[in-house]
């Protein structure tokens, strides 16, 4: 298939997924949970943009059998260095989010066949943030060393720059692999992450939902400790 195919494709599930969304936004619905209208839209989005990242970054790969052996070996010399080592970089990390997702999958077919659904998607849910972190490596890093090369900076400079780049993308990308591990949902509601329980001054927005709760809760459990002897 050829590569205009292949980004005609990207930009049909991208579409999609737009569609989707219009969809949701007329029609209303659960934003969440197992069945929701979020899966379309974001599964057309990310499938679409990771196709058309494929196609654009294996561009740069060798096409022939044999060659593309030599190539897993030998660098490429027709590929500047700091393009040969986002692309490396991001299949690396693009790797990661696959081997995330099975393991999203297994889970999911086990609880599911053993519990329920809902049980399958709780069990499942925080692994979301890691599997989607680690996937658009692949995108992030390359465009990166695009930019790059689109400088007058030297070569040597463009490799620090992306090798920076590459460095903290993966260390970002495996703190959140390793929240998710641990149990940690990086993008669940914001009720578990920690703030500071004060009135909010004089014209900012008002707060979150969750913030009067919080607040309330600490008072009642401050009540229901005995005092001090």
């Amino acid at each position: 298939m050829s590569d205009r195919r292949l980004y005609a494709l990207s930009g049909l599930l991208v579409a999609s997924g737009l569609v989707h969304l219009v969809v949701w936004l007329v029609l209303g619905g659960a934003w969440s949970g197992p069945v929701s209208g979020r899966k379309p839209f974001t599964f057309g989005l990310a499938f679409g943009v990771i196709l058309a990242t494929i196609t654009w970054v294996t561009g740069y790969l060798t096409s022939r059998f044999r060659a593309g052996w030599l190539a897993a070996f030998r660098p490429n010399p027709a590929l500047a260095p700091s393009m040969r080592l986002a692309v490396r970089a991001g299949f690396v990390s693009f790797a990661a989010a696959l081997l995330i997702g099975a393991a999203m999958i297994a889970i999911g077919v086990v609880r599911s066949r053993t519990v329920s659904l809902a049980a399958a998607y709780a069990a499942t849910g925080n692994l979301t943030s890691g599997h989607a972190a680690t996937m658009h490596g692949m995108l992030v890093l390359p465009v990166l060393a695009w930019l790059a090369a689109r400088t007058g900076w030297s070569e040597s400079r463009r490799v620090r720059v992306v090798a920076l780049g590459c460095a903290g993308y993966l260390v970002a990308a495996g703190a959140v692999v390793v929240e998710t591990a641990v149990g940690v949902d990086v993008v669940a509601s914001p009720g578990r992450v920690p703030v500071i329980s004060s009135p909010a001054p004089p014209g900012c927005p008002p707060p979150p939902p969750w913030w009067p709760r919080t607040a309330a809760r600490r008072r009642v459990r401050g009540r229901r400790r005995p005092a001090a002897r």
